[in-house]
């Protein structure tokens, strides 16, 4: 049985007083964290994968993040409330977009876009299992490219000139 990952990191970095509590407890979930030299702005990646899987055994966690009453702080309460309250539950309607997108939407002028690059591994050489994504999110679009889909693509075009030819 092969593993994957999906390395990724986070540009660019972002600062901390753009992030509410909720927001910082869900990219805290979602992805490792370092703190710049200076304390300021957040380092956002992820060795393996970004996470799903949401922790709610922390002592604060009802009163600091289920009484957000932001767009995404009522959806989080939703997705907390269909796991049944249980102490870990998987995200089911929020992503790291969403995360970002609030962000963006609040703070454009100061963070007008994040970006993601994506490394696709497999620890078995399997075809289709190797690449990678860029993303670019701003506040209300979200664009990637994959290099699958990209692959597949100029495969397609090159069958169907020859096709042509024939």
């Amino acid at each position: 049985m092969s593993s994957h990952y999906q390395p990724t990191i986070v540009s660019p970095f972002i600062s901390k007083h753009l992030v509410t509590p909720l927001e910082m407890f869900l990219l805290e979930q979602m992805f490792e964290v370092e703190t710049s030299d200076d304390g300021c702005s957040l380092y956002l990646f992820a060795e393996e994968h970004i996470q799903s899987t949401i922790d709610a055994t922390d002592p604060d966690f009802v009163k600091n993040y289920l009484t957000d009453e932001s767009p995404l702080g009522i959806r989080f309460q939703a997705d907390y409330l269909s796991a049944g309250s249980s102490d870990e539950f998987d995200l089911t309607t929020i992503s790291y977009t969403d995360v970002f997108q609030a962000i963006i939407t609040r703070h454009s002028a100061e963070l007008p876009y994040v970006s993601l690059e994506k490394a696709y591994t497999c620890t078995r050489m399997e075809p289709g299992q190797f690449g990678g994504r860029a993303e670019f999110i701003t506040a209300t679009d979200v664009h990637h490219v994959d290099t699958g889909e990209w692959l597949n693509d100029k495969i397609n075009e090159i069958k169907s000139v020859l096709k042509n030819k024939v």
